[in-house]
């Protein structure tokens, strides 16, 4: 095929969705927005960067450039264009942000490791598959990072009274 996968260019479209609310713009903006990273990606598929499939090679200026020259094509407008090319920059930068924080929190040990493990080793107790305790895990570790990198402070063990029986007892319902 030599493009890029459409599953792949659709996580980089709802991806780049997530950026535009994060800016919170008008509705009008993001729609016009989508539709222009709509050419990204039809540009992107028809034409990878040739160095590496690292996300910064869509961002260097050569490519941006090239892309540029083609979106101009396509649209007949280059002050849109350039305007993209500018949310597209942005962008990027907000993937490296994203991509450092995330990188930062795979290094540090969650506040609810011992918790998550004393979770597991209760279902392991309770003769639950090991299907069923990797899946806990995993799923409870991918929570407990989104709550991290998201700074959602919903728990802590300073601002919650934990009941552990209480916790524990959900294991039957999940």
């Amino acid at each position: 095929m030599g493009g890029l996968s459409i599953y792949i260019l659709s996580k980089f479209e709802a991806i780049f969705v997530e950026f535009l609310r994060s800016l919170r713009i008008s509705r009008i903006a993001v729609k016009r927005l989508k539709r222009d990273f709509k050419f990204f990606s039809q540009y992107s598929s028809l034409n990878p960067p040739k160095t590496n499939q690292s996300f910064h090679s869509f961002f260097s200026i050569h490519y941006l450039n090239q892309f540029q020259k083609w979106f101009q094509k396509k649209t007949r407008q280059p002050k849109k264009a350039a305007l993209f090319i500018e949310v597209l920059n942005k962008f990027h930068r907000y993937l490296e942000q994203k991509s450092n924080s995330y990188l930062t929190q795979l290094q540090t040990k969650s506040d609810f490791e011992p918790l998550i493990i004393e979770y597991l080793l209760d279902l392991k107790k309770n003769h639950s598959s090991s299907a069923t305790v990797r899946n806990y895990k995993a799923d409870l570790i991918q929570f407990f990072r989104f709550l991290s990198i998201n700074n959602h402070s919903l728990l802590s063990f300073a601002d919650v009274a934990f009941d552990r029986e209480i916790f524990l007892s959900f294991g039957e319902y999940m």
